[in-house]
């Protein structure tokens, strides 16, 4: 090793860097890939991986680099080169590589080129896990033997001690009074098995999270309908409440008008029966007085005197006469 991380984080940062040779404007310049193989050449002392896709590097890791897999139990330690593929809107067909600062289960901190967006200088960045593929490992002089039955290395617990990280992540999980510096293998199991104990707690309430919003989505569909219906059938009694009442107001106007055609009829007929009525009043006086002239003449009592020309034949006529030329 030439130089140590830190040294190696300024002397590139805010920096675009090609380890190709490439220069500006030609060729894939100032790739994330290449920030990554200067690190491998001049902090780990390796060769670089060129010619290769970020996602594809841990396919291409030589044998001095342990290829762990990323799962919700573990995280890189401080120079592990880690490596990202396509999530959603995140990191692009071709993946994304960095160099870890830091990390805990939650997230990272990364040396990183060419990203959030393409022409990105050198500099330190966050991160998920999301879209984390995994990371390798640089294996030290000290052999890594696996523990028995546990898929670890011999020497894991060395490993972590000298992250920076340590004294802050797992220091909840072990045993009262024992110091963080100071855990056995044993302990980092016990810490492993906490957050393997968090993950799946929090696995578990997001699959309840999204039962729970897919229920509420359902009623909130539901809801939707049922308004809908609502809405078709105050516009059907809208549309069937205005239809009556025009029909109404047109018949109403119809019965109006006939009413007063009707009425007018009968005031005419009222009429016609009051004249005829007050008629045949007239003719019964007179009738009922040409009775009593007549039998008065009959007895030779009439009063008054009588033209000596009319015999009592032409006076009866006369009377007729009278009445039926006024009809």
């Amino acid at each position: 090793m030439t130089e140590t991380r830190d040294q190696f984080v300024v002397k590139y940062t805010d920096k675009r860097v090609d380890a190709n040779g490439n220069v500006s404007g030609e060729g894939a310049y100032a790739q994330c890939v290449d920030i990554v193989n200067l690190y491998l050449k001049e902090v780990d002392g390796e060769s670089e991986i060129l010619w290769t896709n970020a996602v594809d590097f841990l396919s291409k890791a030589a044998s001095t680099f342990q290829v762990i897999t990323n799962t919700p139990s573990v995280f890189p330690l401080p120079g592990d080169i880690v490596v990202f593929k396509k999530y959603g809107t995140l990191y692009g067909a071709n993946g994304h590589v960095a160099i870890v600062i830091s990390a805990d289960i939650n997230s990272m901190t990364v040396f990183e080129q060419n990203y959030p967006v393409e022409g990105s200088v050198c500099k330190i960045g966050s991160h998920s896990y999301l879209g984390c593929v995994g990371w390798m490992h640089l294996i030290t002089s000290t052999p890594i033997n696996t523990e028995p039955g546990t898929g670890l290395p011999a020497n894991y617990a060395d490993i972590v001690h000298g992250s920076g990280q340590w004294d802050a992540t797992v220091g909840a999980y072990l045993p009262t009074g024992t110091q963080p510096k100071d855990a056995s293998f044993g302990d980092i199991q016990k810490v492993i098995a906490g957050y393997k104990s968090q993950a799946t707690a929090q696995t578990n309430q997001v699959k309840q999270d999204q039962i729970d919003l897919a229920s509420a989505n359902q009623k909130v569909t539901n809801d939707e309908a049922k308004i809908s219906s609502l809405n078709d059938q105050l516009t059907n009694l809208d549309s069937t409440w205005k239809a009556r009442y025009d029909a109404l107001n047109k018949t109403s106007g119809s019965v109006d008008a006939v009413t007063a055609h009707y009425e007018g009829i009968v005031a005419g007929l009222q009429t016609q029966f009051d004249d005829e009525q007050k008629a045949h009043h007239d003719d019964l006086v007179t009738l009922a007085t040409t009775k009593t002239q007549l039998q008065q003449c009959q007895t030779g009592g009439a009063t008054g005197t009588l033209p000596s020309t009319y015999s009592v034949g032409e006076l009866i006529a006369a009377v007729f006469k009278k009445i039926i030329g006024r009809k």
